[in-house]
């Protein structure tokens, strides 16, 4: 703790009292979850938190790294500095309550085996459920590729129902990992499988999604889940050659589809290039959103380091606008465009290879979601309290461009056609909006809280850890990237009932093997 005061104290012009605050509560908050080890979400959502916040602090202010995110009417003064980590200071610390109360009902999971005989039938039927699952997953990763049902930035290339559109962007997105990994640990459990199947069915999934959603990030959280599995029952991995093997292959694999995502994206959104859609039923629901680490680079990033009195950033200077792309109504639908190796030669030119290599830099680091949120929300202090608080508690997300935050960002992707951005919060961003430090507080203690609940609900339905870790990170990772609370909380319903679906088929499945004995 006091390694990373001293780094950041030399450049923080604050008062030093908020500052290690600051890095206190930051680093008590990722200690204590590795330490206590609550469950998968408590421990996964404070190591992005400490991304976001605290090592992009490092970075921003100690080594002049820009942030990326727009922070709107933040200035950069001192007073506005020391404002904004106590923003950050107060969430943190209520996730390090939420981890201590959390401790004593930690999630938990665990299969109960059977005789041999019952595991050969039972096996059976869990194979045969893997291997339809996987082929049906498979063919809707294809109709998502094709007509966009869920790909960051892109709207509907279909006339769809919004409860079907509802049910595929959950299989699109978490639902086909979660039954996969399921599966795959009930058939571990029963000898039928090893630990590093775990990783292989995931880099399968994670491929699939990577590719036809267009997101950097899924198939590396896909891969985090299975991790998380192996960590968890380290104690039965016999194989760690396998599981050394099943990494490689998924490392590999991931560097392959973060190329052809980032060059296709790179294509359509930074080079002008016209993608057009067949418009939307009014039925349909609205169209994908993304923010953060999926959001496309800013023309102009912003130079915003340490907190100066002297010279402070003029009020507005951080909010820039993407490219503005106009529509145009070709004959080819979206999914027939130039082929992968024009795209590859129009995107590694001269004039546009250094922007795509600083996009894929920043995916380390600067592209997590954290400190720009209450930044900005410290910027538009006059804005802040209780009642704003509530509106962005219900804030409907089909306002996408015109949101509460994206207005208080300085509207950076308002002139952008055709394709929807937005720049995110995060969950302390979002409870900054009350200016209130106990409010803060109590936001971020009771989130963090419900998602460990959820986890440990998910656990209990299906005794499985498998369960557990998918449950765990994809809360972990929805709850930094809040944007529309609203959202996260129509996500948190359908993995109960998602769970709820797996503890009946496993049940189910129990009882017909156990009848045909």
């Amino acid at each position: 703790m006091m390694v990373f005061y001293a780094v950041i104290f030399p450049f923080y012009e604050g008062r030093a009292i908020v500052l290690f605050l600051f890095v206190a509560s930051g680093i008590l908050l990722l200690c204590l979850a590795v330490l206590l080890h609550p469950s998968c979400f408590l421990i996964m959502v404070s190591s992005f938190l400490t991304l976001g916040f605290l090592f992009k602090a490092v970075a921003n202010l100690c080594l002049g790294v820009g942030l990326i995110e727009p922070v709107g009417d933040f200035t950069g003064s001192a007073a506005q500095w020391d404002m904004a980590l106590e923003f950050a200071a107060a969430g943190q610390f209520g996730g390090v309550a939420s981890i201590i109360l959390a401790s004593f009902i930690p999630s938990s999971g665990r299969i109960i085996t059977r005789d041999a005989s019952d595991q050969r039938v039972l096996g059976n039927i869990l194979f045969g459920a893997l291997a339809l699952l996987m082929i049906v997953a498979t063919c809707i990763y294809a109709l998502n590729y094709r007509y966009n049902i869920l790909r960051i930035g892109y709207p509907l290339g279909i006339d769809i129902h919004p409860r079907v559109y509802a049910v595929l962007a959950f299989i699109l997105t978490w639902g086909a990992l979660l039954g996969g990994l399921a599966l795959t640990q009930w058939l571990i459990e029963l000898g039928r499988l090893r630990y590093a199947s775990l990783i292989l069915v995931a880099t399968f999934l994670g491929f699939l999604s990577s590719l036809t959603m267009g997101s950097r990030v899924q198939f590396l959280l896909y891969i985090l889940s299975s991790v998380c599995i192996v960590l968890w029952r380290w104690r039965n991995v016999h194989r760690w050659m396998e599981i050394v093997y099943a990494l490689c292959i998924a490392s590999a694999l991931f560097v392959v589809s973060i190329a052809v995502v980032s060059i296709e994206r790179n294509y359509a959104f930074q080079g002008n290039h016209s993608i057009v859609v067949r418009a939307p039923s009014p039925n349909t629901g609205p169209p994908p959103l993304v923010g953060g680490a999926d959001a496309p680079e800013q023309s102009d990033r912003l130079a915003l380091r340490l907190p100066t009195t002297s010279s402070p950033l003029p009020a507005g200077e951080a909010a820039r606008a993407s490219p503005t792309f106009k529509s145009q109504q070709p004959a080819a639908p979206l999914g027939d465009t130039e082929s992968l190796a024009t795209k590859f030669t129009v995107v590694t030119s001269k004039s546009r290879l250094s922007g795509l290599l600083q996009e894929l830099r920043n995916l380390v680091l600067m592209r997590w979601i954290g400190l720009e949120g209450v930044l900005t929300a410290e910027g538009a202090e006059r804005e802040l309290g209780s009642d704003l608080l509530l509106r962005g508690l219900t804030e409907d997300p089909a306002a996408g461009k015109n949101g509460i935050y994206q207005k208080m960002a300085g509207d950076p992707y308002g002139k952008v056609e055709v394709f929807t951005f937005l720049t995110l919060p995060g969950v302390i961003g979002v409870a900054s909006y009350s200016g209130s430090i106990p409010l803060i507080f109590g936001f971020v203690f009771g989130t963090m809280l419900a998602g460990h609940l959820l986890e440990w609900f998910a656990c209990s339905l299906t005794r499985s850890v498998a369960v557990g870790a998918v449950s765990g990170v994809s809360l972990a990772y929805l709850t930094v990237q809040m944007g529309f609370p609203w959202t996260l909380f129509i996500y948190a319903l359908e993995l109960c009932l998602a769970c709820a679906a797996l503890g009946g088929f496993w049940f189910a499945s129990r009882r017909l093997a156990t009848l045909r004995i």
